[in-house]
């Protein structure tokens, strides 16, 4: 790295190590309709096969390095809403006539979301000119500033991983410690692609108060890990999260993953924590986290048009799973 540019801090690393993961940027965006490959015929509904199938089927769009998608998260319309705050014009100028398509993702009810965005990918042209939007739209730094903040926010990633933080907290007068480095990029990967704390931590921080003190020997930062995530078990992916966690875990030599587990791992990336700069020797006492979007409070309604309606094929709302 040039002299000039600052050393990236333990965080900034560990988002990284997501963002490998996650294997997307700012550039890319993709729809999730039918993106499944039919397990018999290997081919997609868009290439032929008749029927869809989609293993992702509540988040419609999915855009750049965190994931960002426009169905029950609603990360997308969060980022839209805090760019065209801090740059009014910016949708407009960038999208053109898809930008009054994009105002009623942002105000429209998930039905109208679904309708809305399965109406464009439907039209090849329309899909292929979105996409060569977002693209535009992704490359602004006004954008990835906004893009960084939604995810940040204590209603959304910020959030999760802070109720990670507290969960440390509540264990520091055993552990004596606080979070390690390798800690914080296993709270910031399961905050992306699933397994975080729910909202009461109560119960949880008395499972984990009664692990790490049920012997003289406090556990290993990754003994901790890998009890903490048997704990929170991904609600999807259930495999890709096994690979995911196996990251955090296969530097620690107190940690004796399975055969199967080690294969998974290899399987889906071979990673280790220690690659990417982190360490359980080194240690992060705090999280920032931005304020929350407000987006909750925007009242939504049916945006979609009836051309729309029309427009979506029946079967993509109802796909099978893989």
């Amino acid at each position: 790295m040039p002299e000039i540019m600052p050393y990236p801090d333990a965080i900034e690393r560990a988002n990284q190590l997501t963002f490998a993961l996650e294997g997307t940027d700012f550039d890319r965006v993709e729809f999730n309709f039918c993106q499944s490959r039919n397990p018999a015929t290997g081919k997609r509904f868009i290439e032929g096969d008749r029927n869809c199938y989609s293993n992702d089927k509540a988040s419609y769009l999915t855009w750049g390095p965190r994931g960002a998608t426009a169905g029950h998260g609603a990360e997308i319309q969060q980022i839209i809403v805090l760019a065209e705050k801090a740059h009014p014009g910016l949708l407009q100028t960038v999208f053109g006539p898809e930008a009054d398509t994009m105002r009623r993702v942002v105000l429209g009810d998930d039905d109208s979301v679904e309708t809305i965005l399965c109406a464009a990918w439907a039209n090849a042209r329309r899909r292929s000119d979105l996409r060569q939007r977002f693209a535009r739209y992704g490359a602004l730094p006004e954008v990835q500033e906004a893009y960084r903040m939604v995810y940040e926010a204590a209603n959304a990633d910020g959030g999760k991983v802070q109720r990670f933080f507290r969960i440390y907290q509540a264990l520091k007068p055993i552990i004596h410690r606080d979070p390690t480095e390798i800690d914080v990029a296993f709270f910031i990967d399961r905050a992306t692609h699933g397994g975080a704390p729910p909202g009461d931590l109560a119960p949880l921080i008395a499972k984990m108060q009664y692990f790490v003190s049920r012997t003289r020997i406090v556990p290993s930062a990754g003994q901790m890990r890998r009890q903490l995530g048997a704990w929170l078990p991904s609600a999807h992916k259930y495999n890709d999260r096994l690979a995911r966690d196996a990251i955090f875990l296969i530097d620690d030599p107190k940690v004796d993953l399975s055969d199967a587990h080690r294969r998974i791992w290899q399987k889906r990336s071979g990673l280790r924590a220690s690659s990417f700069g982190l360490s359980d020797d080194r240690f992060v006492p705090a999280y920032p986290v931005m304020p929350v979007t407000g987006y909750e409070a925007i009242k939504r309604f049916a945006t979609a048009r009836p051309a729309e309606k029309n427009a979506c094929p029946a079967i993509a709302r109802k796909p099978r799973s893989p």
